[in-house]
């Protein structure tokens, strides 16, 4: 009996997925691969942050002591919180030359500070250093070291948004040379400041700068110069009567002749305008701040050092009046692949937004903090301390990384 044939089961179609479905999975895809990513980013930053950083060793023969202190101006009222009445009131670091053991190591930030810092920066803490976890080079309201001998005065403002604690590299490494180092922090600009008795403040829309236009940066830009430069006047004062006290610890070890101002951003243009109109200053150093205005017309007199970014230019967008400045005997040194914050302790730190940002350069943040020293270091060695210097010495210190512009 012939066999049946079977017909084979007929197979239903596969449908294969259409464009819009291939691309949803492609997206889909990539979706779970960027969170994937940011996990790992946030993972590997939770850790890195959190890792231990220790400031450059002071290079000078003195230990280095600290101490916090809370002015107040009798005759200027404030204009930047908003309360009438109110009198200017900054906050200063003083670093000095100190006995060696005579005081425990201070924290890179009073715990105050640094919860503040922290607080501030709260919403994206994840690209910032942990700054309980940097240890700086400072012994806690140490003795100042002992003898007759009086020390010359530096005062150092900060920049715009910095607190003078950051500044602790090139703060530290003048102090164990022989100086006595004025860190002013400006209220009302700063994100926060925290005084010595608890008070803390905040920065306030008057004592910001607008953002509105050009115009309008530039106009509030300089009203904080303006105010600044009066507050490192301020801290001159302050130190002179911190000289003649008995009861302070500073009772004549004080050299009010031999005084220079430096600072950084903002604060390097306020303390060239303070320079120009304080008879007490022999030279300032500007660390990479416009100047806002004709230097004929805010009064430069005495020396004053430029030390830039690349490309020079101080605050972003803006340029710095070097070539007016240059008639007055200016040089300028510009530190090749520094960004604006290379200045700071950021360079050392764990601050990758700022460095996506451009706000750190790709220069090595050691090498140019270390340049950034010993430039400091000669000029004012060799105005204050009539120490054989000259910039070209440094400049051959560092091959392929200083530039003297002219």
């Amino acid at each position: 009996m012939p066999k049946k044939s079977v017909r084979p089961f007929p197979k239903k179609p596969v449908k294969k997925p259409g464009a819009w479905r291939k691309v949803l999975l492609g997206l889909a895809g990539l979706i779970g691969l960027a969170i994937l990513a940011v996990a790992g980013f946030i993972i590997y930053s939770a850790v890195r942050r959190s890792q231990p950083v220790s400031l450059p060793v002071p290079t000078g023969p003195y230990a280095v002591g600290r101490m916090e202190f809370d002015w107040t101006d009798p005759a200027r009222l404030e204009i930047f919180s908003g309360r009438q009445g109110q009198h200017r009131e900054i906050s200063a670091w003083v670093w000095y030359p100190a006995e060696p053991g005579s005081g425990q190591p201070a924290p890179y930030l009073p715990k105050a500070w640094a919860d503040a810092r922290s607080a501030d920066r709260a919403p994206a803490q994840v690209f910032f250093q942990d700054l309980n976890r940097v240890q700086s080079h400072s012994l806690q309201n140490a003795k100042l070291i002992a003898g007759s001998q009086r020390f010359p005065v530096i005062v150092f403002s900060t920049g715009y948004g910095g607190i003078a604690p950051e500044y602790a590299t090139l703060e530290e490494d003048l102090a164990s040379r022989g100086y006595v180092v004025v860190g002013v922090t400006n209220p009302y600009s700063a994100p926060q400041v925290v005084f010595p008795d608890g008070r803390q403040v905040d920065r306030t829309a008057a004592g910001s700068i607008s953002e509105e236009s050009q115009a309008a940066s530039v106009q509030t830009a300089q009203r904080l110069v303006a105010v600044w430069s009066l507050d490192i006047r301020l801290a001159l004062d302050q130190i002179e009567r911190m000289d003649t006290d008995p009861a302070s610890p500073f009772s004549s070890r004080l050299d009010i002749n031999k005084v220079g101002l430096t600072g950084h951003s903002l604060g390097g243009a306020a303390s060239v305008l303070a320079c120009g109109n304080d008879f007490r200053c022999k030279g300032a150093v500007d660390l990479d701040g416009t100047l806002y205005g004709d230097p004929a017309s805010i009064g430069i007199g005495p020396p004053v050092f430029f030390v830039t970014s690349e490309p020079a230019g101080g605050e972003p967008g803006d340029e710095p009046t070097f070539a007016a400045s240059k008639k007055h005997g200016a040089q300028q040194v510009e530190i090749l692949g520094a960004h604006h914050f290379n200045f700071e302790d950021y360079s050392l730190t764990y601050m990758p937004l700022f460095h996506i940002l451009g706000a750190l350069g790709p220069v090595d943040g050691a090498r140019a903090l270390q340049a950034s020293r010993d430039l400091l270091a000669d000029f004012f060695g060799e105005r204050l301390l009539q120490q054989p210097g000259g910039v070209g010495a440094v400049l051959q210190k560092y091959p392929g990384l200083l530039v003297l512009r002219r």
